[in-house]
């Protein structure tokens, strides 16, 4: 979560850029331009570009690019956005919400799925819900991410027992647009979020954060989670601890998940560490390791049998990619404020390719990629824009 979060990442799970023009000069950034894709690879990316702000209200717009050049997948006036991204033959799927703004007023975000830049919204928009990642297998796509949920509680209010609504976030995984049901995910027990979803032949996983599922015994953190086609897997975490899961890959039979992990126990709001889980153990990552500057770990992927992961380290050494635990060098703008995260990673005939921002000297978030470590703006450093997921396909 990134606070949220999240990018997923599975074979073909791409990212959205956004992109637009503006002459070079003093203190301004060169104009962005396409990715080298000498290789003869198709580079999808997701994310957003704020477009306005006006009577004191943002307004963004939900974005995917393919090879460098950006599409809006809604208007102006709203606020939108889009984590996830996935591509079957001719077909581009992506994951986000949207929400209307009516004078001045933010409504709830609707959970969408977009084909093709068409849009499908997964809730009605009558109380919060996101879509975080989307995979597609055969003629079925799969979703995760979450939605508010009502419910009645009785209280006591000094003289009576009365009915009192409650709401609470609930992971949720759609298939094809019908909610299939996540275990352990009660609003009325627990807050749980979906961040990431892998199809592996027959099998879904998703990944997330279950949040007050020890309540019973005092503990109130978020454990890390993996659901298998809707059953409670494997909690990746110490239910003492505050933990998230983002997104998970496959290699070879194992299971890989990035997400991050509270390393001061008792204390929820403790500093956070990027970790990657090989079915279920963590395994360290270069210069994530800072006890005082919290890290996180967005997107991962495999490739022959190798390990990619994308994150942020949250240290002065400005990690942001790994491969097997070791730092890949990304290269930085000299532009740039030294604020960086990248969200999504993912490999193409040995290329790769890694989706996030960095911010330039206004403080404005630059969408970018990175290719092999050299840097490609998807926006003009006017606005801000975020790169979320990122999926490379062979040509």
């Amino acid at each position: 979560m990134k606070a949220i979060k999240y990018t997923i990442v599975i074979m073909l799970i791409c990212a959205v850029f956004s992109a637009c023009s503006k002459s070079s000069g003093p203190g301004n950034p060169p104009p962005p331009g396409p990715p080298n894709n000498s290789t003869g690879a198709d580079v999808y990316v997701a994310g957003y570009e704020v477009s306005n702000t006006s009577n004191n209200t943002q307004r963004q717009v939900a974005k995917v690019w393919k090879n460098g050049a950006g599409t809006s997948l809604t208007d102006d006036n709203g606020y939108a956005n889009a984590f996830g991204i996935a591509v079957k033959g001719s077909d581009v799927y992506v994951a986000g919400f949207q929400a209307a703004i009516n004078n001045g007023t933010l409504a709830n975000y609707t959970a969408t799925i977009w084909k093709n830049g068409v849009a499908t919204s997964l809730t009605d928009g009558k109380l919060l819900a996101e879509a975080h990642a989307v995979a597609v297998q055969g003629n079925d796509v799969y979703v995760a991410g979450y939605e508010v949920v009502q419910y009645d509680v009785l209280e006591f209010n000094g003289t009576s027992y009365v009915t009192v609504k409650r709401s609470n976030r609930v992971a949720r995984l759609w298939k094809n647009g019908a909610v299939m049901p996540l275990e352990l995910a009660d609003p009325q027990k627990t807050e749980s979020v979906a961040n990431g979803i892998a199809v592996q032949g027959n099998d879904v996983y998703v990944v997330g954060y279950i949040k007050g599922l020890y309540s019973n015994v005092g503990y109130y953190g978020a454990v890390a989670q993996v659901w298998k086609n809707g059953s409670a897997m494997q909690s990746l975490s110490d239910k003492k601890k505050n933990d998230n899961a983002n997104a998970i890959a496959f290699n070879n039979g194992d299971m890989y998940v990035a997400g991050t992990e509270n390393v001061q126990e008792g204390n929820p709001s403790g500093t956070r560490q990027a970790r990657l889980w090989k079915n279920g153990t963590g395994i360290p990552l270069d210069g994530a390791s800072d006890i005082i500057r919290s890290s996180e770990a967005f997107g991962v992927t495999t490739y022959n049998n190798d390990v990619y992961t994308a994150g942020m380290s949250g240290t002065s050494t400005m990690v942001n990619a790994w491969k097997n635990g070791s730092a890949l060098t990304l290269t930085t703008d000299p532009q740039s404020t030294q604020a960086r995260t990248a969200y999504g990673v993912a490999v193409q005939n040995g290329d790769v390719y890694v989706a996030g921002f960095e911010s330039n000297v206004q403080g404005k978030y630059v969408a970018k990629i990175w290719k092999n470590g050299a840097s490609t703006s998807l926006t003009d450093g006017t606005k801000l824009a975020e790169a979320h997921a990122i999926a490379v396909v062979g040509k």
